[in-house]
C-alpha cells in the first residue's frame, strides 16, 4: 500500500514528490527521520518503499530506523507523554546523526540487486486519477485481468478483515489502519487509468 501511494502521489504531482526528495542528503535524512518518528509502523514502510524506489540513500534508512519505535510510541505516549516525547525527539537526533555517519563512512554501501525496483517513472500521458465518473466507467468497460484480480483480492481482504478474521478480533487502531489503507487502494485500482494499474503497480 505505500509503494503504492508513492506511486500515485508522485504521478498526480507530476514527479514533483520525488524531486522535492532528492533535494540534498540533509532533506532525505530530515524526511526519514520523520516518517521514523511518527508513531506506528507506516512511516518505516514508507521510507523503505522510498529507498527501494532509489528516493532515500542507505544512510536515510539507517537514520529511519534509529528514530522509529514503533507501534510501541502509541502505549508511551499513553502511559507518559512527556518522556514519551522526549524520547522520540532524541531518536530522530540520533537517526540525523547517524544518517550522515552511515553514507559518509560507507558511501558505496547500497542495494543495487537485480530485485531492487527501477526509479519512479511518470510518463508524459500518464494520468493519476479520472477526469469525471463516465471515464471510470470506461475503465470498467472491458475490466482488464488486472484490474479484476487486484479489486477482487483487495474486497475479500477488507471483508476478512471488517468481519475479524484477519488482523485483531477487536476494534482498534490496527484494525481500522488495515481498512482505511485498504479500502485506499480499492479506490485507486478502481479509479486509475490501464496505464498506471499496469505500469505502476502490477508490473
Amino acid at each position: 500500500v505505500m509503494m503504492l501511494a508513492i506511486e500515485y502521489v508522485n504521478t498526480c504531482t507530476r514527479g514533483a514528490t520525488q524531486n522535492a526528495i532528492r533535494g540534498g542528503r540533509w532533506r532525505q535524512y530530515l524526511i526519514a527521520g520523520v516518517l521514523g518518528a511518527t508513531p506506528g509502523c507506516l512511516g518505516a514502510f514508507a521510507s523503505v518503499s522510498l529507498y527501494v524506489h532509489g528516493l532515500l540513500s542507505i544512510g536515510a534508512l539507517v537514520g529511519c530506523m534509529i528514530a522509529t519505535s514503533g507501534d510501541e510510541a502509541f502505549v508511551l505516549l499513553a502511559l507518559d507523554p512527556g518522556m514519551g516525547l522526549f524520547l522520540m525527539a532524541l531518536l530522530f537526533v540520533v537517526g540525523l546523526v547517524a544518517a550522515w555517519a552511515t553514507d559518509r563512512l560507507l558511501p558505496n554501501l547500497a542495494w543495487e540487486g537485480e530485485h531492487a525496483c527501477r526509479e519512479l517513472v511518470v510518463h508524459e500521458h500518464t494520468a493519476c486519477g479520472p477526469s469525471s465518473w463516465r471515464e471510470i466507467g470506461r475503465f470498467w468497460k472491458p475490466c482488464s485481468a488486472h484490474r479484476g484480480i487486484l479489486a477482487t483480492g483487495l474486497l475479500l481482504f477488507i471483508g476478512a478483515v471488517a468481519l475479524g478474521e484477519v488482523g485483531p478480533k477487536q476494534w482498534n487502531w490496527i484494525r481500522i489502519t488495515l481498512l482505511a489503507t485498504s479500502l485506499f487502494t480499492v479506490f485507486v485500482v478502481a479509479t486509475v487509468p490501464d496505464h498506471f494499474l499496469d505500469e505502476h503497480l502490477w508490473d
